[in-house]
């Protein structure tokens, strides 16, 4: 299990990042953001994701608790789900609130990967 923090408390500050993750009951791992994935913070994403898939780890990406994401942000999520995909496996997302759906939608992002119900 990981914690990570950056800029801060995610929890406090709305300008930090967090990534935490949680083991289901079905061994999928749930990794949960918080606070704003930008050019700052993609990079401890990428790290994490990518310890995940060396793992073999089934994951979903929760995106509930991110206020906000940036095209640098963007480009490290689907980063990631093409290397997975690349392997047979497939990154499943939660959608996180409107504005950072939005960056998916407008970019056609929302095509390369697969979204799921929490």
């Amino acid at each position: 299990m990981f914690n990570r923090h950056s800029s801060g408390d995610a929890g406090h500050d709305p300008h930090g990042f967090a990534i935490s993750n949680r083991t289901c009951p079905d061994g999928t791992v749930r990794v949960s953001l918080q606070g704003e994935l930008d050019v700052a913070s993609a990079p401890q994403l990428v790290e994490a994701l990518e310890e995940l898939r060396r793992n073999e780890t089934w994951f979903v990406l929760d995106l509930r608790k991110l206020h906000f994401m940036d095209s640098t942000g963007l480009r490290a999520v689907i980063r990631v789900s093409k290397e997975i995909n690349a392997q047979g496996h497939s990154m499943r997302v939660i959608r996180g609130n409107e504005t950072v759906h939005r960056v998916f939608e407008l970019t056609g992002a929302d095509a390369m990967v697969e979204f799921i119900e929490p």
